[in-house]
């Protein structure tokens, strides 16, 4: 530093922001990273749930040659969608539990088991699950009885 800078004034949020600047570019990394994971998730989601409905379709054709409303089919798929997601779910908060441990030394004035991020990220996770499930599913009334009874080996 040469000595005009040494004596320059100084304010304290400079001060704070020089100290901190690693904190914020670690946070702004981690949130990147956490909005790609929910990114990648809602298209798995609804990869599987594609594949899923495009498996049934002659099922779902029946059901719907049978009187089934879109309504009746949407509710099916979702379900089973929602089903799977909650053992996911399930199976994520355990394990999300037990390993919280591991990353309360990284936390800064917050809890490794804050209740707000243990109820939020299954509320979000289970609103994505729903939207993914909904598009192919509702794609799925849109499909001609006659046509998806052909498609039946």
């Amino acid at each position: 530093m040469t000595p005009r800078e040494c004596t320059r004034p100084v304010t304290v949020r400079e001060l704070i922001a020089d100290r901190t600047w690693q904190r914020r570019v670690a946070t702004m990394l981690f949130g990147l990273f956490a909005a790609l994971a929910l990114l990648l998730a809602a298209i798995g989601i609804y990869g599987v749930t594609s594949y899923h409905v495009a498996q049934q379709t002659p099922e779902l054709g029946l059901r719907m040659a049978l009187g089934a409303q879109a309504a009746d089919v949407v509710r099916l798929v979702g379900h089973e969608c929602l089903r799977f997601t909650s053992l996911g779910l399930a199976a994520g908060l355990l394990l999300a539990f037990v390993l919280s441990r591991f990353v309360a030394s990284i936390l800064f004035e917050t809890s490794a088991r804050d209740t707000v991020t243990f109820l939020g990220v299954p509320l979000l996770l289970t609103a994505v699950a729903s939207v993914s499930a909904y598009v192919p599913a509702r794609r799925a009334t849109r499909v001609d009885p006659v046509i998806a009874l052909r498609e039946t080996h």
